[in-house]
């Protein structure tokens, strides 16, 4: 392999040399081998460099920086990047060996307005190594996908290669956010170019007990404030995609302790789409007890892994590990 690699790989990390060698050997291990990997250390104060050291692929180039969040890791990872096309990595997930490949065959022979190629993957619970899920593209997830991804968000951003062109046209990620930034960047890239999708779990995403940020509502509900005021003028004509995103926004401030804040933002679903009925059932439930709302919350939780599991079940959506 000579020249510039077709694929850069960006592989952040902070404190997880425990986890790191797993998500290095699924990229290494990709039958798709023109690539280089930006493992961009993100202040790490844990074994993390002796990690990346003990590989000698000379494919691997180690980038330490002091910690200032993933944004800012994936940024610099890049900027520094040699390659034409961009593949997103998280230290604690992994790829399937043929990820790359079939990624890149697409790429080939994609128009130059297609900027994102994404695939299927399934979520692992890394405490019983049980899969718990699986996402795969929505039947209309090609294209041009600006309006599907303002209303939800169907697949994990270590699914992505992108162009670099993409970066080129609409910046990084948003290093003000601590949590969401790479949906936002995905939401962004939408505007400018289309998607396509490969209908097959080509990741795997581990849950495990080092994620505490998924539960930091505040980074949660500040992500969702961005969407809110960033995209407001297309969505005051999607009254129903901002109910919900109010709705949403209100949950997180009522599961932080702030039931008047909550009771706020479900006042603005109803403006925005006054015959909404859940905005009135959780504004109901924001004036009630807590414990109605705390019980409707964890029956909601068991109502989404039961679906989870059930989804993991049908024939269609098996595959071998």
């Amino acid at each position: 392999m000579s020249g510039a690699p077709r694929v850069s790989v960006i592989l952040p990390t902070y404190n997880r040399a425990h986890l790191l060698p797993r998500a290095l050997r699924s990229v290494l291990s990709q039958t798709y081998v023109d690539l280089e990997v930006r493992v961009v250390d993100d202040g790490s104060t844990d074994e993390t460099p002796a990690v990346v050291a003990a590989y000698a692929d000379p494919r691997v180039r180690y980038i330490r920086r002091p910690h200032q969040g993933a944004a800012v890791a994936r940024n610099e990872g890049i900027r520094l990047a040699a390659g034409e096309w961009i593949a997103l990595i998280d230290s604690d997930d992994e790829w399937m060996p043929d990820k790359l490949e079939k990624q890149m065959a697409l790429a080939a022979t994609a128009p130059p307005d297609v900027g994102v190629i994404y695939c299927g993957g399934v979520i692992v619970d890394d405490t019983t190594q049980q899969t718990i899920g699986i996402r795969r593209p929505l039947a209309e997830g090609h294209g041009w996908v600006f309006d599907l991804l303002l209303e939800t968000h169907w697949f994990p951003t270590i699914a992505v290669v992108a162009r670099r062109r993409c970066f080129e046209t609409v910046g990084g990620f948003d290093e003000h956010l601590s949590f969401g930034e790479d949906r936002e960047w995905l939401l962004r890239a939408s505007r400018h170019f289309q998607f396509i999708g490969i209908d097959e779990p080509l990741v795997r995403v581990h849950l495990h007990e080092g994620m505490r940020l998924t539960g930091n509502l505040a980074a949660r509900a500040a992500f969702v404030e961005v969407i809110l005021e960033r995209y407001a003028a297309e969505l005051r004509s999607r009254p129903l995609v901002a109910a919900r995103k109010y709705v949403g926004l209100g949950d997180l401030y009522l599961r932080g302790g702030d039931p008047r804040r909550a009771r706020d933002v479900y006042g603005l679903a109803l403006r925005v789409r006054p015959s909404f009925a859940p905005a009135y059932f959780h504004l109901a439930l924001s004036l009630g007890p807590w414990r109605a709302w705390h019980a409707v919350s964890r029956w909601r939780q068991h109502r989404r892994a039961r679906s989870a599991v059930a989804a993991v079940r049908r024939p269609s959506d098996s595959m071998a590990h």
